[in-house]
């Protein structure tokens, strides 16, 4: 999945929308089995809305190893 590689930068960036896009279109992605580590750090963002999309896009994963992130 070379879109996630880019994706995942993305999710890095310092600018708020491109960010918020980054971790959306990675909720569009197929064939993701297991939640990407960008994701993970979006979830524990200072950034609230951050960590609110990040959320949303973790839970339609169903990747048990995030369940600790969706509890907190």
């Amino acid at each position: 999945l070379r879109a996630l590689s880019a994706l995942s930068a993305a999710v890095r960036d310092p600018d708020a929308e491109v960010r918020y896009a980054a971790v959306a279109a990675i909720g569009e992605l197929d064939g993701l089995e297991r939640a990407p580590d960008a994701l993970i750090d979006a979830a524990q963002s200072r950034d609230a809305e951050l960590v609110r999309l990040a959320a949303l896009v973790l839970a339609d994963l169903h990747d048990p190893a995030t369940l600790f992130l969706l509890l907190t």
